[in-house]
């Protein structure tokens, strides 16, 4: 697999002359997609704007000689996400399930690798990378009331309309031709219009939903007029009450609602700003609802003009692994990594150790133990260390997790040269792990991020992945490692170093 560190290596004075401007740069929207053709040398960009928690995919594909390169800007320009391969069986690039970590205008650059030229796809999603449902609505599809009463809505032109023909009713509607899921994102834009107006304001409301097969786990997200918002589980005694949030407004019209579900957690979104989420809150396949609801003695009707699901790609019926995580705010890494899937929800923040230090002599590994003697299944373990080695010998630090003992523990780390690795010790020695030469630019700082969930444990160095081991989910010991390979004298100063744990 080739690695986008090597277009890296070039001088910016040499990239910069060779590179031309394709384009200038175009927004792209949400759920839509772009096709052109890139000349060899040349560089397109592409504007889009999300707010803070937003979570969004980018799919970059190629059919014919062009090897695509994407590269992901925040708005200040700094580089976020560099991807060419996602997997080793094609040239096509994707980011999937990025959280946006704040609000603003990014930046998305198109390229060759090694100057190959061709026509290029690029598709802007919410949620994540397969478009399992972009065309709206099709007219003469089969939605149907889950609700009690007379059932008044219509698909036409590609959008629905819920109206209600008596007051102070509720109405939900789903799809048959939509497919029960565990793992999706789903999107729709509301238009409310009061169709009669009593004396009274009309106190609306409009949602957006889950349904269980087995009439279990429903659950609607609801915002009203006055700006609020609330969870309702029609079937149980589980709502909540109405919460106002700053991303809401009183008296709009339009709204985009949105749901994220993995792993039995179910997130719910506002204009692209998460509100809440709902832990453990399914635990068999849904399917998404919408919802209108009155209290009042006014009519209410309301357009639903654009209804999309995306779903995670697979790779040989696996979750894309990312290339790289940004590192940040430990809730943002976790979020991220949990819509990604690699991490279960429902964790906390439960170790920080703004600083901590090993020095050692000897050949071999020693360890610092973190935590007090507490020990960690399945979690995030990041730290920032920088490396001092006075001998001409390879050393490294890092970090290692699950311990049992001194000769039981997953190792970690990453030596004064920039080769990395993990591995599994048993008794006196390692087994076969991961390992690469030169794997980062040598510096004397580096950041190192560990993902320990049920099956494996992933590492990654400066945010850019490494590889996994297989491992049992076991709970063990964590803690700070030197590396020694020959008689050194070498000490490892971590910082900021923290534990998501998941219970």
């Amino acid at each position: 697999m080739k690695h986008s560190l090597a277009i890296l290596c070039c001088l910016l004075v040499l990239c910069t002359a060779l590179t031309g401007s394709a384009q200038d740069s175009e927004f792209l929207e949400p759920f839509s997609s772009v096709t052109r053709f890139l000349e060899a040398q040349q560089k397109a960009t592409w504007l889009f704007s999300a707010v803070e928690g937003d979570v969004i995919s980018l799919v970059l594909t190629s059919t014919d000689t062009l090897d695509p390169v994407l590269v992901l800007l925040s708005p200040t320009g700094a580089r976020l996400y560099e991807v060419d391969d996602y997997n080793d069986e094609n040239k096509n690039a994707v980011i999937e399930a990025f959280t946006i970590p704040f609000s603003g205008t990014y930046s998305i650059e198109v390229s060759g690798f090694e100057q190959t030229s061709g026509t290029y796809n690029l598709a802007l999603y919410r949620g994540y990378a397969d478009g399992y449902r972009l065309n709206n609505f099709v007219d003469g599809e089969e939605w149907q009331s889950t609700t009690q009463g007379e059932e008044v809505f219509t698909v036409k032109n590609q959008s629905l309309t819920l109206l209600q023909t008596q007051p102070q009713t509720s109405l939900t509607v789903t799809s048959e031709a939509i497919e029960a899921l565990s793992t999706f994102y789903v999107h729709a834009s509301l238009n409310v219009t009061l169709t009669v107006t009593q004396a009274q304001a009309a106190d609306w409301v409009i949602g957006i939903g889950l349904i269980a097969m087995d009439g279990s786990n429903d659950l609607i997200f609801q915002i009203n007029r006055l700006g609020q918002w609330r969870v309702v589980n029609p079937n149980g005694d589980h709502s909540t009450n109405w919460v106002e949030h700053p991303a809401l407004r009183k008296d709009f019209s339009q709204s985009d609602l949105a749901i994220l579900v993995q792993q039995g957690s179910v997130e719910f979104f506002y204009n692209g700003s998460r509100v809440t989420q709902l832990v453990d809150a399914i635990s068999v396949p849904v399917k998404p609802t919408l919802n209108l609801t009155s209290n009042s003695d006014s009519l209410v009707a309301v357009a639903v003009d654009e209804f999309a699901m995306t779903i995670p790609m697979l790779v040989k019926g696996e979750r894309i692994i990312p290339r790289y995580v940004i590192i940040s705010d430990p809730v943002i890494v976790a979020r991220t990594l949990e819509r990604q899937g690699l991490i279960a929800p429902s964790g906390n923040l439960l170790l920080h150790v703004p600083e901590s230090s090993v020095q050692a002599i000897a050949p071999g590994v020693s360890l610092l133990q973190l935590g007090r003697g507490s020990t960690f299944r399945t979690f995030i373990l990041n730290t920032t260390v920088a490396i001092n080695v006075t001998a001409d010998s390879i050393a490294g630090c890092g970090v290692f997790a699950r311990g049992v003992d001194d000769t039981h523990y997953v190792l970690a780390y990453v030596d004064q040269s920039g080769a990395v690795g993990i591995a599994e010790r048993k008794d006196m020695a390692f087994l076969p792990g991961v390992f690469f030469e030169r794997f980062s630019p040598a510096h004397t700082k580096y950041s190192l991020t560990l993902v320990a969930n049920e099956e494996r444990i992933l590492m990654f160095v400066t945010g850019r992945y490494v590889g996994n081991i297989p491992h049992e989910a076991i709970a063990g010991l964590i803690g700070n490692a030197v590396v020694n390979f020959g008689q050194n004298s070498t000490s490892c100063l971590f910082e900021n170093t923290w534990l998501w744990s998941v219970s």
